[in-house]
C-alpha cells in the first residue's frame, strides 16, 4: 500500500527546530499540485528565491531526507521542474515509491497550513505551534491540529463471492463499499450503515483487517472484510452505477497496489480469505465486539467469542513482574562477558518500519572462507512479553563461530502489541534474509531457525505456517516468496498453552496479554503449535533438560511430529553438577549448553544442501 516505504522509514516526529539546509528537500504545492521534475522535488539549493527562514519542517524519511514545507509559491521555477497534479502521481512508474507516499503525506500538512491561517474563531492570524504538530492562535488560544476523517472500506463476502461497486461519478474502477464514520458511531456500525445504504445488504462476522492513511483527502481508512447475511443488492443509485457479487475469477482489482481497496480486493482473488473463514472465527477478532450489540442485534457485530474476565491490573503485574525477573536472570547470565573478536557484526538494521522494534542484527564468523554462509534465525524467547536482540547477542554470537551468519532480531511483544504481531516479525525477517540473501552473502537454500521456549512456540508456528496451507490461510499476511525453513531447532518450548482458569498463574496473564481477546479457549485452539503440523513440516531438533519445567511439551511436541512422520531429533540434558534449567542452552559458561549447541549445529549441517548456488 501507499504507506509501505520499506526498508525505507518514514520519521513523522515533530521538530520545528530543526533548520532547511542546502540538501533539504522542499514541498512546493500550487493547490494541489506539487512541484517535481521526473520523481524528484527540488533541494533548497534549486530554489534560488525562497527564504529558508520561511520554510516549516514537516517529516524525514530514513533520518537523511528531511521534508520541508514552502508555503509560498516560488517566484521563478527551477529548470525542468513543473507544477504535476498529486493525484496523478498515482500513474507515474516511480523507481522510488515512497515519493508518492511523501507527495500525498505532504499535500495533507500543506492544506492544513493553508487552511488555518487564520483562526476560525475570532479571526487572528495564527501560526505554527512551537512544541507539537498544531496551529495555535496567540488572540483567543485555540489550538488546532491536523485534520484526520475516519472512514471505512469493506469487503462484503457471500459464499465463494465478493461484492464490488463502482461509484455513480468520478472513480471509474471497480471499489468496494466505502464510507465515512458519523458522529457517535463505531467503526463496525459505519460498516454496518454504509453496505445497508448503498446496497441493501445486512452484514454480520465483521472482522477488521488493516488500516490506511490517504493523506491527498484527510482519510485514515480502516478495512473491513464482513459476510452478508443474503445476497440480494437493492443498490442506491444516486451513490453506486454498479453494484454486483463477482467470484475470484471474475475479479479485477484496481489497476495500482497502492490502496487498502484494491489490497482487499486481492486478498478474495488469491484465496486468503472468506465467507468460511470469518464465520470460523481467526486471527482476525472483531474490534469493539461486546456480549451484544449495543443496539440489541447481533447481526451486525458478529462476535462468536466468550471473553474471559479480563482483569488489566492482574496483566500488567504478571508482565511487568515477568520483564523484571527475566532480566535480572540474564543480567545475572551474561555478567562480564564480552562480544568475541572471532565474530563479525552488523547492528541496527531495519526489517520492517518500526524503528524501535523491527530491527536486526548480523553475525557471521571472521575467519570463515565460506560463502555463501548458511543461516540460522534466532527467535528469542521471554513469554512474549519480554525480550531484545540485545537480551541474546552472546549466545547468538556463540552460534556464529560454529560457521552460520546468525539472525538476531527483536520483535513486537505483547500487550503493546498482540498476536500475530509478533509471528509477523518472524515472517517479515524471513523475508528480509530472502531478499537480502546474496547482498550479505547469505544462502537461501540454508536457512535453519532456532527458538526457545515462547520463541520456540512462535518459530513452531511459522514453520506450521510455511507448511501447512488451511493453518496459513488464517494470517492476514503470506509467507515470502520462495522461503523454506531448512531445519529448525526448538529449545526449551512451549507448544500447547494449558491454563487452569480456577488457580489462574504466569501463563493466564501472558495470555490475557498477546491474545487479542484475552486467552479465551478459541484463541488458545488457533495458536496450538501441535495442529500447525503437517507431514510437510521441517526437520526438528528438538531439546528440554532435567530441570526444565517445559519437559512434558517436548514430549508431546514429539509425539505430534511422529505422528506426521516428520524427522526429529529429541535431546534431553542432564546436568553434571545439579539440574539443568530452563533455556540452559543460553549460558555461556556451561559445558552442557556447549555441547547441545553443537549438538542442534550439527543436526543443522546434516540438513544442508551443499551445492553451492551459482
Amino acid at each position: 500500500m501507499i504507506q509501505d516505504i520499506f526498508p525505507h522509514k518514514f520519521i513523522n516526529h515533530y521538530d520545528p527546530s530543526r533548520k532547511a539546509e542546502e540538501g533539504s528537500i522542499i514541498l512546493c504545492f500550487s493547490g494541489r499540485k506539487v512541484l517535481i521534475s521526473a520523481e524528484c522535488f527540488p533541494l533548497l539549493s534549486d530554489l534560488s528565491n525562497v527564504d529558508p527562514e520561511k520554510l516549516i519542517y514537516l517529516f524525514s524519511v530514513d533520518q537523511d531526507k528531511n521534508y520541508f514545507l514552502c508555503t509560498e509559491e516560488p517566484e521563478e521555477l527551477p529548470e525542468g521542474f513543473a507544477f504535476e497534479d498529486v493525484k496523478s502521481l498515482r500513474d507515474k512508474d516511480w523507481q522510488h515509491r515512497y515519493r508518492l507516499f511523501v507527495a500525498y503525506t505532504g499535500l495533507q500538512l500543506a492544506e492544513w497550513y493553508r487552511s488555518n491561517r487564520f483562526c476560525g474563531k475570532c479571526g487572528s492570524l495564527t501560526h505554527p505551534d512551537d512544541t507539537e504538530r498544531a496551529i495555535r492562535c496567540d488572540s483567543c488560544g485555540r489550538v488546532i491540529y491536523p485534520r484526520i476523517v475516519p472512514a471505512v472500506i469493506v469487503g462484503v463476502l457471500k459464499g465463494d463471492k465478493m461484492l464490488v461497486t463502482k461509484y455513480a461519478r468520478g472513480y471509474a474502477h471497480y471499489a468496494l463499499v466505502a464510507g465515512f464514520t458519523e458522529i457517535g458511531e463505531t467503526l463496525e456500525e459505519t460498516v454496518a450503515r454504509e453496505v445497508l445504504e448503498e446496497t441493501g445488504l445486512t452484514v454480520k462476522n465483521i472482522r477488521y483487517y488493516k488500516s490506511q492513511p490517504w493523506g491527498i483527502v484527510d482519510d485514515l481508512l480502516a478495512g473491513f472484510f464482513c459476510e452478508a447475511v443474503d445476497d440480494e443488492i437493492k443498490m442506491d443509485d444516486t451513490e453506486l452505477a454498479v453494484a454486483k457479487w463477482v467470484s475470484r475469477e471474475e475479479m479485477v482489482p484496481q489497476p495500482q497496489n497502492d490502496s487498502l481497496t484494491s489490497e482487499m480486493m486481492r486478498m478474495f482473488q488469491e484465496g486468503k480469505v472468506s465467507a468460511k473463514i470469518l464465520s470460523e472465527q481467526t486471527v482476525w477478532p472483531s474490534i469493539g465486539d461486546s456480549d451484544n450489540d449495543r443496539n440489541g442485534s447481533d447481526e451486525s457485530s458478529g462476535s462468536a467469542i466468550t471473553r474471559e474476565p479480563f482483569d488489566a491490573s492482574y496483566m500488567w503485574q504478571v508482565v511487568n513482574q515477568t520483564r523484571e525477573s527475566f532480566k535480572a536472570s540474564d543480567d545475572a547470565r551474561d555478567a562480564g562477558l564480552t562480544f568475541p573478536e572471532n565474530v563479525e557484526r552488523m547492528t541496527n538494521i531495519a526489517y520492517g518500519p518500526d524503528d524501535k522494534w523491527q530491527l536486526l542484527d548480523l553475525y557471521w564468523p571472521k575467519y570463515c572462507e565460506e560463502s555463501p554462509l548458511p543461516v540460522i534465525i534466532s527467535v528469542h524467547g521471554g513469554g512474549w512479553v519480554y525480550g531484545t536482540k540485545e537480551t541474546y547477542q552472546y549466545y547468538c554470537t556463540d552460534l556464529a563461530k560454529r560457521g552460520f551468519a546468525v539472525v538476531n532480531f527483536t520483535y513486537r511483544l505483547a500487550p503493546e502489541f498482540q498476536y500475530p504481531s509478533s509471528l509477523e516479525d518472524v515472517n517479515l525477517v524471513c523475508e528480509w534474509v530472502r531478499k537480502n540473501a546474496e547482498s550479505f552473502g547469505l544462502d537461501p537454500q540454508n536457512i535453519f531457525g532456532v527458538g526457545d521456549s515462547a520463541g520456540a512456540h512462535l518459530l513452531a508456528l511459522h514453520a506450521g505456517f510455511c507448511t501447512n496451507e488451511t493453518f496459513a490461510e488464517t494470517f492476514p499476511f503470506v509467507k515470502p516468496e520462495g522461503f523454506s525453513w531448512k531445519g529448525i531447532g526448538l529449545n526449551c518450548g512451549v507448544y500447547r498453552i494449558k491454563i487452569d482458569r480456577n488457580d489462574p498463574g504466569r501463563a493466564f496473564g501472558m495470555m490475557q496479554a498477546l491474545m487479542p481477546n484475552h486467552g479465551t479457549d478459541e484463541e488458545l485452539e488457533m495458536i496450538n503449535a501441535e495442529k500447525a503440523v503437517t507431514e510437510h513440516f521441517p526437520p526438528v531438533f528438538l531439546m528440554t533438560a532435567d530441570g526444565d519445567f517445559l519437559q512434558q511439551d517436548a514430549l508431546d511436541f514429539a509425539a505430534a511430529l511422529m505422528k506426521k512422520s516428520v524427522p526429529f531429533s529429541l535431546n534431553f540434558y542432564h546436568g553434571t553438577k545439579g539440574k539443568l534449567g530452563h533455556v540452559f542452552h543460553c549460558d555461556q559458561r556451561l559445558p552442557e549448553a556447549e555441547l547441545c549447541n553443537d549438538q542442534e549445529c550439527a543436526f543443522f549441517m546434516e540438513q544442508m544442501d551443499h551445492e553451492k548456488i551459482q
